[in-house]
């Protein structure tokens, strides 16, 4: 339900609508439930609604995108490559993602005339299994999304998610369920549209809460973000309770159309009014290839 999620990529690149990643040979069946449910966390704002958003441009139209995604951890230095290939309508999406060079992951998005997503295709390598696939359909109505369903390789139903929403459009609840139909868990979310702000809850089958969270529905109304002449946050909270006091600087380098190549994150300190302790944290580049008009 964590719209930002910002980031996104995965940020969105990390797990845009609830991908599984299966890295234990033996995990017994609660916990696959388990993590099934929280991959879907994100999906009751997203949905397939804002995907489009963070696959293009600001401004042109792309026709392949290469980024290179650099992660500074305590444990090393971590690197991330994709390959994004763009429709020149852009209503199908292709991405090939890498990992240490070699060849780690191949999805297809595609979107109807609103550029909502409606089908996605996701095929992974998965340590001691192989290649494994899945596809993704989501289903609209004039409200907004009501439903993603997967299937497995086999095109049968793995997990369906069920949405309900507000005037607005954005979810207020969603139950996810498994391919026989049983309640894996449901989350719910109730938006103060006038504070900016919105509560988001998961609960397990048995109506017991696990998370329970308050985030901010628009950033850029945000007064702790800062942003750039370009619309780009510059600078913003960590936000992971009360007491944090860890920001993200933000530095940028543009191309010609004005659309960032070079985007550089780094973790500051805020005492008082100044801002210590600057390390970094994430650097993303990338290479933007556009169709000619």
């Amino acid at each position: 339900l964590q719209a930002a999620h910002c980031a996104k990529r995965y940020n969105y690149y990390t797990n845009p609508l609830g991908l599984i990643y299966m890295k234990k040979l033996l995990l017994n069946i609660i916990l696959i439930s388990f993590i099934a449910f929280k991959s879907y966390s994100q999906s009751i704002t997203s949905g397939g609604t804002k995907v489009f958003k963070q696959f293009t441009t600001e401004f042109g139209k792309p026709k392949e995108i290469k980024n290179k995604n650099t992660f500074y951890n305590k444990s090393g230095i971590e690197i991330k490559e994709e390959k994004i290939t763009f429709s020149r309508n852009l209503d199908t999406i292709s991405e090939l993602r890498y990992k240490n060079s070699e060849l780690d992951a191949r999805l297809a998005f595609i979107f109807d005339k609103e550029k909502n997503l409606i089908f996605r295709s996701f095929n992974n390598k998965v340590p001691l299994f192989g290649w494994q696939s899945q596809k993704t359909q989501y289903n609209y109505s004039e409200k907004g999304i009501q439903e993603i369903i997967d299937f497995d390789s086999n095109n049968n139903i793995s997990r369906k998610a069920i949405f309900k929403n507000d005037s607005l459009g954005n979810p207020i609840s969603m139950k996810l369920y498994d391919r026989n139909n049983n309640l894996l868990g449901y989350e719910k979310a109730e938006y103060d549209y006038s504070n900016n702000r919105y509560t988001y809850e998961v609960y397990d089958s048995n109506d017991n809460l696990k998370t329970s969270k308050q985030h901010t529905i628009d950033f850029k109304k945000t007064k702790s973000n800062k942003y750039n002449e370009n619309g780009d946050a510059i600078l913003y909270p960590r936000n992971w309770n009360d007491n944090d006091n860890v920001y993200y600087l933000l530095e940028y380098k543009y191309d010609n159309l004005g659309n960032w190549i070079d985007k550089k994150i780094y973790k500051v300190e805020k005492k008082g009014e100044r801002f210590v302790n600057k390390e970094k944290d994430r650097r993303f580049k990338r290479k933007i290839e556009y169709w000619e008009e």
